[in-house]
Order: structure tokens, then C-alpha cells, then sequence
């Protein structure tokens, strides 16, 4: 039964205090009794059988068994006692709890009937109230207004008091019959029958391993359903291979105590072992992978080199005729020193026969001078022209060297684009389960998850990637597709795509993973609220075939 509704905070309670089934209790009555007599009736089977009754067991497994039947006798005798307990402890129970039940809901009638009264009381008239201090004395009247509006006020909390008694008292009453009926259920276990400790640790270890699966069997189905929604997310891979790995562990352990079944085992192996053959074909194609991401920088840099041989030759060479030019320049700079000595030389010697010979003869010496410095002049000046183009064709030379260095940027950066392009396509990504590299698998998953569902939402692109990384073949189709790509900007790469039965064992085993998740959420019921059994769940455990050991 539901909680009961109305206003239970009129009582102190934030809820309805008693919420019980009645009917319920008493077919747990009708159970337990059944139970107890199914036992007695066994026990005494057993029991006649042990005294030697041949009407009911005879021959030589009779004899054989006939000492262990009593002893089963005793035991069951002393089981059906515990199911009698439960049934006289539920039946003394009955009473109290229907009465706590009418008594809880006449608490709170009475509880709602003075809250009524208290608003009536509440808006009866007070003259009293606000009564200025120089306003005459009041009248009779006004002070039986004032006298009426107390009483009803107080009659109203003694009832609303009276209603909080009348549901302790309830309580009082049920709870002191649950501890009864709790103290009685507790004594008939002390009638000498006990699990050994041996079973203790059995039934211990076989709730926790049961707890484990089921746990473990709902997390499989949580990851599963995320990797239909967001595929090729390498965390959820991880998590996967671990629940996969405990789910199998424990079911062993279930089958090590007789408890497990074939059906179960065999999944949880098909689990693990593909597991394993995905891991190794990712593996091969992870391998792969590598190799083309290696070929193709490597292609990508030889490239380089092919295109910047002749640059650097060229500029090699222009530099060699830069210094030619310099050793030239050099050369004709001591030339021009050299004459402008002999320029020097020869005016010093004029001005020295002037002072000799006197002005008489300066005529003389001056024409002489001019004679002799006409050529170095000439000389001189072929020297500094010759320099002058010599500077004109370093500077040209320069220029040419500064163009293949430009060239030579360009196509290096040209290849930097194109390493950076390939690389950010095609990533080295690590393996899932290469844990040392956790962080950088779960930023990859991040940068997934946000293209997924940001530039690639609702787009061709988005859903064709989606469709490879859930069919599993997204590292087969990534491997051909480096190849295609380097090929059509002329790289070399790996040159060969993945085996066919890599993309098809890889898609089949996906495709059975799924869809097997899905099928668990049909087959088995969630334990959660009502959802305790579907209607083949019984059948489906026969089904199942159990393994005992």
C-alpha cells in the first residue's frame, strides 16, 4: 500500500508515519505456514523412513540411508519450528499493525478537524487586541467576545495535542510489536540448527560474486550502450576490458562453487576472447599505422630534399662568385693604394726641384708632373671602375642568394604545412589499453566526442565516421586511407591496405558485442523496483543449464 496522503506535518511528521500492505503480511502468513507444513510433512517421511518403515523406502539403499534419514528428520523438524516462528509472529503481528494503521488515520483526522478549529478561533473577534491605552473600559459584552475567542483557541491546541497523543500511542504500540515479533523469529533460531563454517563462507562468497556479476554485467551494458551512442572512445574501452575481465573472473568463481552455469561461463570467455582477438588485430593495424605515418614523413622530407638541391647548389654557387668578386675588389683596392703612392711620389719630387731649381724652371716641372701622373690618373680610374662593378655584381650575386634562401623557406615550409596536415589527419594515437598514455587517449576521446557532436553533427562526414568507429573498422579504413593520401600528393606510404578478414572479424565481433548488450537489457530484468522478472526469465534459466560441481 502507498503512502497514505494528507497533511501529516499537523502530527510532526514529515510523511505518513505507518505505510504498510496488510494483505500482503497476511499471504507471508499463508506462505510460512505452507512452508512448515511441506517440511513436517517431508520430515516425517524421512522419519518413518529412519525407523524403518518399509511402506515407505525398501532394499538395500533403504538400509544403507536409513540413519542419515533421521538425522535430515531432525533437522527439517527443527527448520519447519523456524517457519512456524515467522508465521505466529506475523500473525500476532496483524492485529497491531491494522491497528496502528485506523489509529494513525483517526490521529490524523483529529489533527486536521482541530487545525480547522484553530483558523476558526483564529478569526473570531479580539477586542482586546490593538486597544488604544485611553479607550474606555470594555464592556461586557466585548470581554465575553475576548473569553469565547480563548477558550476556542485552547480547545483547539488540546485537541491538536490529544491528536500527536493518540499517534504515539500507535507507534508506540506497532513498534513495540515489531521488536516482539522480531524477538520470537530470533529465538526459533536457537533450536541447535546451524550452517557450518564452511557454508557461511560459501553463501558469503557466493552473494559477493553474485553482486560482482550483476554489477559488472550492468556496467558492460551502460559501456555498450555509450559506445553505440559514441564509438571509438578509448576510456570506455579500458573500462570495458576491465569489466569484462572481472565478470569472467567471478563467474569461475560462481562455477568453482557449484553455482555458476554454462551459458553465462561461455559468454563471459566469448567476452574476454574477443576482447583479445580485436586487441591483436588493432594491434597489427596500429602497427601498420605506424609504418605509413613513418614512410610518409620520411617521403615527405626526401621530397624536400630533391626540391632544395638545386637552390642550394645554385646559391652555393652564387656565393662562390660573391667571394671571387671580393678577392677581385681586394686585389684592385691595393692596385688603386699603390698608384696614389706613385701619384704622391712624383708631386713630392716636383715640388722639391721647384725649391732646387728655382721658378725659372716650374714650367718645366710642372709638364713633367703632368706627364707622369696623366696614366696613373687613367690607371686609377679603370681600377676604381672596375671596382665599382665588381660591388654592382656582388649586390646582384646577393640578391640571388637572398632569393634561394627565400625559396629554399618556402619549400621548407611548404613541407612543414604538408608533415603538419598528415599528422593532424592521420595522429599517432596510442593504443586503448596502453595505459602509460591514459592522458593523451583521453584527450583523443575528448576531441572525438566534441567533433561527434559539434562540427560533424548531422553531416555525412560525422555520420560515416560514427557508422566505422561502431562497426570497429575505423583503424582498417584509416590505414588504406593514409596510403590514398600520401599517393595522391605523390609520397610514398605503406603501400598495402588491411587483410579483408581483419575488417570483417573486426566489424562481426562488434556487431555481436552490441547487439548481445542489447539483448541482456531484454532477457534480464533490472532487479530495480517492480522490474524483478520478465516472462521467460524462468524459462530462460533452465535454459541456461546450471553446473554443479
Amino acid at each position: 500500500m502507498p503512502a497514505r496522503g494528507g497533511n501529516w506535518a499537523l502530527l510532526d511528521q514529515s510523511s505518513d508515519p505507518v505505510v504498510a500492505d496488510v494483505p500482503v503480511v497476511q499471504e507471508l502468513v499463508t506462505y510460512y505456514k505452507t512452508i512448515a507444513e511441506e517440511i513436517t510433512s517431508e520430515a516425517d517421511v524421512l522419519r518413518r523412513i529412519g525407523d524403518g518403515d518399509d511402506a515407505q523406502f525398501k532394499g538395500a539403499t533403504a538400509d544403507a540411508v536409513r540413519k542419515k534419514s533421521k538425522e535430515v528428520a531432525a533437522s527439517l523438524t527443527k527448520m519447519s519450528g523456524r517457519y512456524d516462528a515467522i508465521r505466529d509472529a506475523l500473525t500476532a503481528y496483524l492485529p497491531e499493525l491494522q491497528h496502528a494503521l485506523d489509529e494513525s488515520a483517526g490521529a490524523l483526522q483529529d489533527a486536521e478537524e482541530a487545525d480547522a478549529a484553530g483558523t476558526r478561533a483564529a478569526s473570531m473577534p479580539d477586542p482586546s487586541k490593538d486597544r488604544a491605552q485611553d479607550a474606555p473600559p470594555m464592556t461586557t459584552e466585548e470581554q465575553d467576545a475576548v473569553s469565547a475567542k480563548g477558550r476556542a483557541s485552547s480547545a483547539a491546541q488540546g485537541d491538536a495535542d490529544a491528536a500527536k497523543a493518540r499517534l504515539h500511542r500507535a507507534l508506540d504500540g506497532i513498534t513495540a510489536a515489531g521488536k516482539a515479533a522480531a524477538a520470537t523469529i530470533r529465538a526459533s533460531w536457537h533450536d541447535g540448527l546451524h550452517d557450518t563454517l564452511g557454508d557461511k563462507i560459501k553463501a558469503f562468497f557466493s552473494k559477493l560474486l553474485k553482486l560482482i556479476v550483476k554489477i559488472f554485467t550492468y556496467i558492460g551494458i551502460a559501456l555498450a550502450a555509450l559506445a553505440i551512442l559514441i564509438p571509438g572512445v578509448g576510456v570506455l574501452a579500458i573500462m570495458g576490458a576491465v569489466a569484462a575481465g572481472v565478470g569472467l573472473v567471478a563467474q569461475l568463481g560462481l562455477v568453482a562453487l557449484g553455482e555458476g552455469n554454462v551459458f553465462d561461463l561461455v559468454m563471459a570467455v566469448v567476452g574476454v576472447a574477443t576482447l583479445g582477438i580485436g586487441s591483436g588485430i588493432t594491434k597489427a593495424t596500429s602497427v601498420a599505422v605506424k609504418s605509413g605515418l613513418k614512410a610518409g614523413k620520411t617521403s615527405m622530407t626526401a621530397k624536400l630534399g630533391e626540391r632544395l638541391a638545386p637552390l642550394k647548389e645554385f646559391r652555393s654557387d652564387a656565393i662562390q662568385r660573391i667571394n671571387s668578386l671580393k678577392t677581385q675588389i681586394g686585389g684592385k683596392t691595393g692596385a688603386v693604394q699603390h698608384v696614389d703612392g706613385a701619384m704622391s711620389g712624383f708631386t713630392q719630387n716636383a715640388l722639391r726641384d721647384v725649391g732646387t731649381k728655382g721658378l725659372g724652371a716650374a714650367k718645366t716641372i710642372s709638364d713633367q708632373l703632368r706627364r707622369n701622373l696623366e696614366p696613373l690618373v687613367e690607371q686609377k680610374g679603370a681600377l676604381q671602375g672596375g671596382i665599382k662593378s665588381a660591388e654592382t655584381q656582388i649586390a646582384k650575386e646577393a640578391g640571388l642568394v637572398r632569393g634561394a634562401d627565400d625559396l629554399i623557406a618556402a619549400n621548407m615550409k611548404d613541407v612543414d604545412r604538408a608533415i603538419g596536415a598528415f599528422t593532424s589527419k592521420f595522429p599517432d594515437n596510442p593504443n586503448w589499453w596502453n595505459l602509460r598514455q591514459v592522458s593523451t587517449t583521453a584527450k583523443n576521446d575528448w576531441s572525438t566526442i566534441s567533433k561527434q557532436f559539434g562540427s560533424d553533427l548531422f553531416t555525412k562526414r560525422g555520420f560515416d565516421g560514427w557508422a566505422e568507429r561502431l562497426a570497429g573498422i575505423d583503424g582498417q579504413l584509416n590505414r588504406a586511407d593514409i596510403d590514398k593520401w600520401l599517393g595522391a600528393r605523390g609520397f610514398a606510404g605503406v603501400g598495402s591496405s588491411a587483410p579483408k578478414w581483419h575488417t570483417w572479424v573486426n566489424g562481426g565481433m562488434s556487431a555481436q558485442g552490441k547487439a548481445w548488450s542489447i539483448t541482456g537489457l531484454v532477457i534480464n530484468p533490472t532487479m530495480i523496483g517492480n522490474d524483478q522478472q520478465r516472462p521467460w526469465t524462468e524459462s530462460y534459466g533452465e535454459f541456461k543449464h546450471p553446473i554443479t560441481t
